[in-house]
């Protein structure tokens, strides 16, 4: 899709999982249908805690941005990295080493979940465990690579994986005091992120690096590394299947189901 800058009037970021597909990776048709024939008058930004190559994977089996290269703006892995239309990176960022080595130490004390390791294209895996397969499955985190003796240099994020909920629960406590962005994007997904590193700060340099200023930003999203938008939007969206804590600071709450998730956004936003 082109972009026009002079037609856009506002800004419309948007999370992945369990906003424009479900917890099956599957996306309602009506947003198959606007995703593919995007409104020119709104910017749409990919805004996710997956890679690029994740997101466009899981937006290409629902018959989204098929193209190559991705044609829409994104911010990734919870906004370090950054990238124009066509896949153009123009902004990295990075976990500490420090805060590397101490994850690893919580990883090896919760041996039962698995972490991955992310950097813009792959993955290391540490603790890998049958019971957590199919969700790193799901976020086609299959294509890891073994956790090397050696830690790998720079890591975007750490991310835990668990079905027990509980144990997501017992790291959060552990390390709530590390310097890291750290939350949920799914319930049994929690993800630490360079401090200071959020969707909304990406967001904001993505819009800078366009020459797009004073348009009203509007956000959907439904995990706890999406609050941040709420920051930067005139309003904050949330799908209905998001945890009550999320709903509860949303805007306006919306029922997916009916006629996805996009179309009462993009009728408000008109």
């Amino acid at each position: 899709m082109g972009l026009e800058h002079s037609k856009i009037k506002a800004v419309l970021c948007m999370d992945l999982d369990g906003t424009l597909v479900d917890y099956t990776e599957s996306a309602h048709p009506r947003d198959i249908e606007i995703l593919n024939n995007f409104p020119q008058e709104v910017l749409p930004i990919l805004a996710t805690g997956r890679s690029l190559p994740s997101a466009k994977d899981a937006l290409a089996i629902n018959g989204i941005f098929s193209e190559d290269p991705f044609p829409i703006p994104s911010v990734t892995i919870n906004g370090a990295v950054i990238q124009l239309p066509g896949e153009e990176v123009i902004k990295v960022e990075y976990l500490d080493r420090e805060l590397l080595e101490q994850l690893t130490q919580f990883a090896k004390q919760f041996s039962s979940t698995t972490f991955f390791y992310y950097q813009p294209t792959k993955c290391y895996l540490l603790n890998p465990a049958e019971i957590n397969n199919e969700i790193s499955k799901m976020h086609y985190l299959e294509k890891f690579v073994p956790f090397p003796e050696v830690m790998p240099d720079q890591i975007n994020k750490v991310m835990a994986i668990d079905k027990n909920l509980d144990a997501i629960e017992q790291i959060r406590q552990h390390t709530q005091g590390l310097p890291a962005e750290i939350g949920t994007s799914l319930p049994h997904i929690l993800e630490f992120s360079p401090l200071g590193v959020t969707k909304a700060k990406g967001a904001q340099f993505l819009l800078d690096a366009m020459g797009i200023e004073d348009l009203p930003i509007f956000a959907v999203g439904d995990g706890e590394n999406d609050l941040t938008l709420k920051t930067i939007a005139q309003q904050f969206f949330v799908p209905s299947t998001a945890q009550a804590h999320i709903q509860q600071q949303a805007d306006q709450v919306i029922d997916r189901s009916e006629n996805g998730i996009l179309s009462p956004i993009l009728d408000l936003i008109r």
